[in-house]
């Protein structure tokens, strides 16, 4: 079972929005290791998961859109 309390995918767009109006780029480091390391991680976790809570419908939405879990 996985319980996201915030899902990753959709926090780093919010805050790379948020850097871009700031004008403050994230580090490259920072979005190697969320880019590129954590996402794929999260989306072998969630494919392999019995059951994936998630806060709200937005977050669901995502995880079936993407193909990271099924619907039911």
């Amino acid at each position: 079972m996985i319980q996201f309390h915030g899902l990753e995918p959709l926090y780093f767009a919010r805050l790379r929005q948020e850097s871009e109006r700031a004008r403050r780029p994230l580090s490259w480091r920072y979005c190697l290791v969320k880019s590129q390391m954590m996402f794929p991680l999260l989306r072998y976790s969630c494919q392999r998961a019995d059951m994936i809570l998630t806060l709200n419908s937005e977050e669901l939405r995502f995880l079936v859109d993407h193909g990271w879990a099924k619907r039911d």
